[in-house]
């Protein structure tokens, strides 16, 4: 079967833009942007294209996990677990994965994007009427349109790039969330149905932050080996431990100093990675 690829909805949406009837209110702040809750959930979609390399279909499902702020408040941290599937022209199937992910977002009373909006409005087609924070870039060969959504993040992305030598272009969009209940578009289902496997266990380490200890669960089982490897901000190993409470998965970390640490659990001749903060 010939590939369908979307080619139209990039028109559509900046057709949208332009005749849509500007509210004028003030611009979002980067929290009320990012505001989520544990339980809800985010469907996207979105293509890619670039010269050489072709197109690449992809289709991705966020599930908020948990949720909490730094110990000076300035900084929200969301714990994401991720189910990703892409079909590209050099690989002509579904490929799937899912992760565990750590995201952060700062300077939380700012404007979004720093200020730079060019319209604050909401439309009732579009999102169930949430505030939409639109920011438009275009120069020479480059051009740029986002929709920072209220609550929901990234609502758009387009973006297109030609210099003659180089062409890539791409968009992505929520096809469907549902926050307490509240939904919005037609959910996407994602199933590994791959002849390929690229699925990852998922790692969860808890409490994230924490002062003294954190626990690790994982999905492995009947391990004999297990090593754990943490890293600073810079990637610098800083700790290496092979003997721990593999009972409840305990590791100790009153000797660190804080900060945010990347850490590597490998078990057998698998290896997983997830984030935690060390307040």
């Amino acid at each position: 079967m010939k590939k369908k690829y979307i080619t139209t909805l990039s028109i559509f949406f900046l057709t949208v833009f332009f005749i849509v009837t500007m509210s004028g209110q003030e611009i979002s702040t980067v929290e009320e942007i990012y505001d989520f809750e544990i339980g809800d959930e985010f469907h996207r979609a979105g293509n890619y294209y670039m010269i050489y390399e072709g197109h690449t279909l992809w289709q991705q499902i966020d599930e908020i996990i948990d949720k909490f702020y730094s110990t000076t408040g300035d900084t929200l941290f969301y714990s994401i677990y991720r189910q990703y599937s892409e079909y590209t022209d050099e690989n002509p199937s579904w490929q799937y994965y899912d992760t565990t992910i750590l995201e952060y977002y700062i300077n939380l009373e700012l404007p979004i994007n720093d200020g730079d909006i060019d319209s604050v409005y909401s439309d009732s087609l579009w999102f169930n009427g949430r505030l939409i924070n639109s920011y438009e870039y275009s120069i020479y060969w480059e051009y740029q349109l986002i929709w920072f959504v209220e609550g929901c993040g990234q609502g758009y992305h387009f973006f297109y790039y030609h210099d003659g030598m180089v062409h890539f272009e791409g968009e992505s969009w929520i096809v469907y969330f549902n926050k307490n209940g509240e939904e919005y578009g037609e959910p996407i289902v994602i199933t590994n149905n791959s002849e390929f496997d690229f699925t990852k266990p998922e790692i969860i380490v808890y409490p994230n932050p924490s002062l003294d200890k954190i626990f690790i669960k994982h999905r492995i089982n009947n391990s004999k080996n297990q090593k754990i490897e943490i890293f600073n901000i810079q990637g610098q190993l800083v700790e290496r431990i092979t003997k721990f409470n593999k009972m409840n998965n305990c590791v100790d970390i009153t000797k660190l100093q804080s900060g945010i640490y990347f850490l590597r659990l490998t078990l057998d001749s698998k290896i997983l990675e997830s984030k935690f903060i060390k307040r």
